[in-house]
């Protein structure tokens, strides 16, 4: 078996992460976090027997 090798040094990053990038990462994040909160109280309202009134 032959092994071939390759010299080639990694890219280098070169920092181009603007603020529209981080807007749009903070946002990505959130929407999970946003359909969560909506939809389980609305799901516990929706499977819940309503309670007897309290006097």
């Amino acid at each position: 078996m032959s092994t071939v090798s390759t010299d080639r040094a990694a890219p280098a990053l070169t920092g181009s992460l603007g603020t529209g990038s981080i807007v749009f990462m903070v946002v990505a994040a959130a929407a999970p976090l946003t359909v969560v909160s909506g939809t389980v109280p609305l799901s516990r309202w929706a499977t819940e027997p309503p309670s007897p009134p309290r006097s």
